[in-house]
């Protein structure tokens, strides 16, 4: 499995702060409901797929050490195809593999 880190630059300029952000809000909802649309690309309808199962994507976001991380997770042989696809639609993203974030390292659960 891979664990991939997306982040994405703030907007620092005068003119992207005066934008209408109602607009600017649904731009970026129709970009990923594109996004997520040419990820279902990765399901097969062979008959391996169905018996053996198909490959899974985990889209997470993390409150981790005062900052929020949003990470997808997904097979290692989809990996370059992911950061093809995102950087499709978000020319500016960062995409970089990390190790597997563990939130609940030194955690004390009660029963």
């Amino acid at each position: 499995m891979s664990f991939l880190m997306v982040t994405m630059p703030k907007k620092t300029s005068d003119l992207d702060e005066k934008q209408d952000t109602q607009r600017d809000f649904k731009e970026t909802v129709a970009l990923m409901e594109q996004l997520l649309s040419s990820l279902k690309s990765i399901h097969s309808s062979k008959i391996t797929k169905k018996i053996l199962g198909q490959d899974h994507l985990c889209l997470e976001y993390i409150a981790h050490q005062g900052e929020i991380l949003f990470y997808i997770v997904c097979p290692s042989d989809y990996t370059e195809l992911l950061e093809k696809q995102i950087n499709g639609f978000y020319p500016d993203a960062i995409i970089e593999q990390t190790p597997e974030v563990n939130i609940f390292k030194n955690r004390h659960f009660y029963t």
